[in-house]
Order: structure tokens, then C-alpha cells, then sequence
């Protein structure tokens, strides 16, 4: 009975591990970085930085960290 048990748990977290793989891998991605200064070259944190997709309309959001660092991982590839 333990045995069957198990087999049924190791199958569910099988299933549900290639499904998200396959999620996140449905096509090409890539990401963007950066770091949020003002003309002075001063550090702006907390900054909303918006890629937007010219060819889908698909808008991604960050906020920049305490160093003015913000990351968009995962995006289609495209033009943004």
C-alpha cells in the first residue's frame, strides 16, 4: 500500500515538473537589465521602468532596487 502511494506522489510531482518546464520554455526569451541614473549620474531607486513590445503591444514591469538596478527575465524576443 506505502508503495503505491508513493509512485503516485513521485508521478504527481513528475507531471507537474514537466509542466512547467514546459511552460516557461514555450519560445524564444530574453531579458533586459539596467540601472536608473539621472543626468548627473546620480542613482534613482524605486524608478518604474516599462518595456513595451512594438509588435504585440506586451508591456513588463520593473521597479528599480536600492542601486537603481532593475531586470525584465523572460520576455519574448522581439523589439521593445
Amino acid at each position: 500500500m506505502k508503495r503505491l502511494i508513493i509512485g503516485n506522489w513521485i508521478g504527481l510531482f513528475a507531471l507537474l515538473a514537466f509542466s512547467l518546464t514546459g511552460l516557461s520554455q514555450s519560445g524564444p526569451t530574453g531579458s533586459l537589465t539596467g540601472i536608473v541614473q539621472d543626468t548627473t549620474g546620480a542613482i534613482v531607486p524605486g524608478t518604474k521602468v516599462t518595456a513595451t513590445s512594438t509588435e504585440t503591444g506586451l508591456t513588463r514591469n520593473a521597479v528599480a532596487d536600492g542601486e537603481g538596478r532593475w531586470q525584465l527575465p523572460v520576455l519574448p524576443v522581439g523589439s521593445y
